[in-house]
């Protein structure tokens, strides 16, 4: 999987990055919030996993960023951080990050996070697939069944 780390710490860059491709991932590093969101702008990565507190915007700011942006592919956001209290996550919650990570960081803990973060990828792509598939109307958000086919679909046919 690509994954785009931001860290202004170097240590803790290299390091998680070094891990990551250990793990056969592809790894691009920033060393900035903003610089992040330049590389993932040019490039989209699946993952990003970004420190909280940077220098040059941080983890939340480059991930309402990310969130911002329409019409990409989903990206699922990973946020290292020493700040552990319930009220940190929720502003980190509310700025759309989907998971976290303390630091020092714990390679089996980040291993697990990664599978977590790659079955919410792939359910997240079959979901986009058969959005593609089904005729929603763009008005009433409901499917469509003038013109369907009806032979080719699984029965029963639920609606959700």
């Amino acid at each position: 999987m690509r994954i785009l780390i931001a860290d202004d710490d170097e240590i803790c860059r290299i390091t998680l990055r070094q891990h990551l491709e250990k793990l056969d991932h592809e790894v691009v590093s920033a060393n900035s919030g903003e610089q992040a969101l330049e590389e993932w702008e040019k490039k989209e990565f699946p993952l990003i996993i970004s420190n909280w507190r940077m220098e040059g915007g941080d983890g939340l700011d480059l991930c309402r960023g990310v969130r911002s942006r329409k019409n990409r592919d989903y990206t699922y956001f990973i946020l290292l951080t020493i700040c552990s209290s319930k009220q940190n996550y929720l502003e980190a919650m509310d700025s759309g990050v989907d998971d976290f990570l303390t630091k020092p960081m714990n390679k089996e803990d980040l291993s697990i996070r990664l599978r977590v973060a790659e079955r919410i990828l792939g359910f997240t792509r079959q979901a986009d697939r058969l959005m593609d598939l089904i005729p929603i109307c763009s008005y009433c958000k409901k499917i469509r069944t003038s013109g369907i086919d009806r032979s080719s679909m699984p029965s029963p046919v639920r609606s959700w």
